[in-house]
């Protein structure tokens, strides 16, 4: 008997004309391929992240393991760009398994999470946890669950990952990071640890597809901390505020998916988008229109390359000849990897990229590097263009510096007008609709009497928007009525508040099925196992104390949502349930490692009217705290205060984190 080898081209091309049924191809991937995710998946926040997730995002229908040296460190700079996300549908919450901390309601509203949204499920023992994290994925809940379990075994994961296949709610494990040793049947791991700086470092272990070796660095600054953190602590974190090219690409974004910023300018493939704008001529004209008013200048041509080259020389229509006569005309400058060379091309009498290109091919690959002949292959469309295109941000914040300072508040309306176009084309491109848009002025405070470095207005509206006509008309009925303190010089722009535009469903019959319709039977029967008072809702109140703004209670229905406006200082998701003092080093607090105070001191000082009965006496439980906040290489980002002892004597203390 003879046995032929195998080809695996061969095997590959037999394995390509199979027709697989549907349920079975969703569940086969190639091993050098991202596969596809088994259910819906809900977008992380941050785009170097969704690009590594198969399905673009965190998945449902499964679990995903996240391993952390230590807990209460990472969980909601990871989370929280998604929130808003994962708590979009009505009737949403986030339930919490078991947190390492106690849940701070300020903080995480600050985050996005309402706290009628938020239950707090305290079981004790580890056979609880899991009891109760089954009994959540079982009642298909809407929202999240987010569990920790850092004594859970290989078999226990299982058992809940194939619970999890009917649950349509992305579910988070929570475990240490020895836990990496051990195997795990749930689809998605990840490593995340305290980077540098506001990063946070992620290890992709697990995923459907290939493995992913390189350590992704996320920018993970706290949302709520963004308006505290001044630009030279903030420079660390993010990158600055949104620059003219990457402001026009989001603007841009809104005609069209296919958006690149090459060489300080915006590339925008518009062939396929031409139908939804009725017509290529109606598109340009939108396009024309809205790039004038932003101090664009805008050319058209069947390449990106060719584009860019003829917007630099002044040409704006590419179609009006043949492209390679439109092309030949052009001088060297115009295409970056040309001028490059334009010395050398110059001396043998090259003045234009026309003359280049009738140089013998051989003669300029071997002279020149290979990225001129790919430069004019790519302009004159002999070889296909390949550019990373623009993918937009969770928040829009942009800034623009006026032409010359401003001394009144009308005249703020023409530099805001350019913003809120911007800020139009980034709710289009989102499907948003806005309800409420801050716009900041910065004060030139050596030409007024000022000490406010900056004033600013937040225009409400009553319905969501994307109206820029009328966004314009509101500001300018707000801005007649604002009197400058000093002359201004910049304008910054930021959405506080939008919501998705509701479209009316086009189903004969509407679906009345409503996801979720037993969680408050599995929270009773929770109750009913592990007690009355272990799954907890907040309830804010008006105190300024840290400890005394929040109280739990029994989770007994919906209860009234409560304000959460009063806050203006950032809070921290987490809070410890009594202060721990830290030792001192050089004058320096020291948690895990010398912390790096930020921002502070911020003065509480109260609580003389509360008493307490200790002991058979009256106690009040006043406070006198500075608080800073704070930045550990490996316990991240931390709230401490420096509190009055007997005497002259002070101490730190750690009391909260940002997770």
């Amino acid at each position: 008997m003879l046995h032929e080898p195998i080809n695996p081209t061969r095997c590959q091309a037999a394995f390509d004309r199979w027709q697989l049924p549907t349920h079975v191809a969703e569940a086969v991937w190639r091993g050098s391929e991202l596969g596809a995710a088994a259910g819906r998946t809900v977008p992380s926040g941050h785009p170097a992240l969704d690009a590594a997730l198969p399905g673009q995002g965190w998945p449902t229908a499964c679990l995903s393991d996240v391993l952390m040296p230590q807990a209460a460190v990472c969980e909601w700079r990871l989370l929280g760009p998604s929130l808003a996300a994962l708590l979009a549908e009505k009737g949403s919450c986030l339930y919490l398994v078991a947190p390492p901390k106690q849940p701070h309601a300020m903080g995480l509203a600050q985050l996005g999470v309402k706290p009628e949204q938020l239950v707090w499920i305290d079981a004790k023992g580890p056979a609880d946890r899991l009891w109760v994290t089954e009994q959540l994925i079982k009642s298909e809940p809407v929202g999240a669950v987010l569990a920790w379990l850092p004594q859970a075994r290989p078999e226990q994961i299982r058992r809940l990952q194939l619970n999890a296949h009917s649950c349509d709610a992305p579910v988070f494990l929570f475990r240490p990071e020895t836990a990496v040793r051990d195997t795990s049947a749930a689809p998605l791991r990840l490593s995340v640890k305290p980077g540098m700086g506001w990063h946070i470092d992620v290890q992709i272990i697990k995923r459907r597809g290939a493995p992913l070796e390189d350590m992704l660095h996320l920018d993970a600054m706290p949302s709520n901390l963004g308006i505290v953190i001044p630009p030279r602590l903030r420079n660390l974190a993010q990158p600055a505020l949104i620059p003219g090219s990457e402001s026009l690409g989001i603007w841009a974004l809104q005609f069209s998916p296919r958006v690149a910023l090459v060489e300080a300018s915006v590339l925008v493939e518009v062939e396929a988008s031409a139908r939804l704008f009725h017509g290529m001529d109606m598109l340009r004209e939108r396009i024309e229109q809205g790039a004038c008013e932003l101090g664009a200048r805008v050319a058209w041509a069947p390449t990106g390359l060719a584009a860019l080259a003829l917007a630099k020389h002044g040409v704006s229509d590419g179609f009006s000849m043949p492209l390679q006569q439109v092309l030949d005309r052009l001088p060297l400058d115009t295409i970056t990897a040309v001028a490059r060379h334009q010395p050398t091309l110059a001396r043998v009498g090259c003045r234009t990229l026309g003359q280049v290109r009738a140089l013998p091919r051989g003669g300029i690959g071997r002279r020149f590097d290979k990225s001129l002949l790919s430069a004019l292959d790519e302009a004159y469309g002999l070889r296909p263009e390949s550019y990373d295109w623009l993918t937009l941000p969770e928040s829009f914040h942009a800034r623009l510096e006026l032409m010359s300072r401003v001394e009144t508040g009308p005249a703020l309306l023409f530099g805001a007008r350019r913003l809120l176009l911007q800020m139009v084309g980034w709710l289009r491109a989102r499907r948003l609709g806005t309800t409420a848009f801050t716009v900041r002025w910065c004060y030139d405070v050596m030409r007024g009497k000022s000490t406010n470095p900056s004033g600013e207005l937040t225009v409400r509206t009553a319905t969501a928007t994307q109206d820029v006509e009328h966004l314009v008309r509101l500001l300018a009925e707000h801005l007649a009525k604002v009197e400058l303190e000093a002359p201004a010089g910049e304008l910054e722009l930021r959405v506080a508040e939008a919501e998705p535009l509701v479209e009316e469903s086009r189903s004969l019959i509407p679906d009345t099925i409503r996801k979720g319709a037993s969680m408050a039977l599995t929270l009773e029967r929770i109750q009913a196992r592990l007690g009355e008072d272990c799954v907890r809702r907040p309830i804010l109140r008006e105190d300024h104390r840290l400890e005394w703004i929040q109280t739990w209670v029994q989770s007994a229905g919906r209860t009234r949502a409560p304000s959460a406006e009063g806050a203006h200082l950032p809070m921290p998701s987490w809070i410890l349930d009594k202060p721990l003092q830290l030792l001192e080093r050089d004058n320096r607090p020291v948690y895990q490692g010398t912390l790096q105070l930020l921002l502070g001191p911020d003065r509480i000082e109260g609580g003389w009217w509360h008493r307490v009965n200790a002991q058979g006496e009256e106690t009040a439980l006043n406070v006198q705290r500075d608080y800073w906040l704070a930045i550990s290489p490996y316990a991240g980002v931390l709230c401490v205060f420096q509190a009055r002892l007997a005497g002259d004597k002070t101490a730190w203390f750690l009391h909260g984190h940002y997770g």
